[in-house]
């Protein structure tokens, strides 16, 4: 990632989303490098933000998502948020796995567009919120060339 000034390592997961299953039902992965930006003005909408998490699949840039912690920072991403995108799909579940704020009770937004899909979660107990945001486009690229690269394809 040298080629993106101010960037900070972070570390290798695999890519959120909906994952589609191959041939033989198990779930392909793509493992993105997340990176931190050193210097970003952490308040997004009124609410403060402990991190901003950039994810790059292969070097490029697909996903992003925002921590906050706190009710009254909740109450202002969510504001802003639904705000400019509608309330989603919304759900409450007892656990969310994966979602770093724990799993006790969090409520969850979801927004599935063509281009991006879009998720808000808020861990009561914990009051972590995320706001996970990717590119559905790029996504489905990324897993029909690791399905390509599987089957000896173009690399």
């Amino acid at each position: 990632m040298s080629t993106l000034s101010g960037m900070k390592y972070y570390k290798t997961s695999k890519a959120g989303g909906s994952f589609p299953l191959d041939q033989e039902g198990s779930i392909r992965e793509i493992y993105l490098d997340t990176y931190l930006k050193i210097g970003d003005e952490l308040r997004v909408e009124g609410a403060k933000v402990e991190i901003i998490k950039y994810g790059f699949w292969k070097g490029k840039f697909c996903e992003v998502t925002i921590t906050t912690k706190g009710f009254k920072n909740w109450v202002s991403l969510k504001k802003a948020v639904l705000g400019k995108f509608g309330e989603g799909k919304v759900a409450r579940f007892p656990y969310y796995p994966g979602f770093e704020g724990g799993g006790e009770e969090v409520e969850w937004h979801i927004w599935l567009g063509k281009i991006t899909e879009m998720e808000l979660l808020y861990n009561e107990n914990s009051q972590i919120t995320e706001l996970w945001m990717e590119s559905t486009v790029f996504r489905e690229k990324a897993f029909k060339k690791v399905e390509q690269e599987q089957r000896g394809g173009k690399k």
